[in-house]
């Protein structure tokens, strides 16, 4: 799910896996935060982010051979607050 919060007057952006609740992290920027939401949903779909429908980490999903999604049960909520 896409978050968006106000950071010193600005809108930012983040990314949280519909499946796990982990956050998405950009490892070569070294940030989580966007200001803009395309970026942030350009960056993590190039991190192999699965976000047709939901948002789902790359530990969380896969695809069958005729492209059904399995998500990962056991990562359900593992982040969870």
């Amino acid at each position: 799910m896409v978050i968006e919060t106000e950071y010193n007057g600005n809108e930012i952006y983040a990314l949280h896996c519909d499946n796990c609740n982990d956050l998405f992290f950009e490892e070569h920027e070294g940030y989580s935060f966007y200001y803009s939401e395309d970026n942030l949903i350009e960056a993590a779909s190039n991190d192999n982010w699965d976000m047709k429908k939901k948002h789902y980490c790359p530990k969380c999903y896969n695809y069958e051979e005729d492209d059904v999604l399995i998500l990962d049960e056991n990562r359900f909520q593992l982040y969870h607050d």
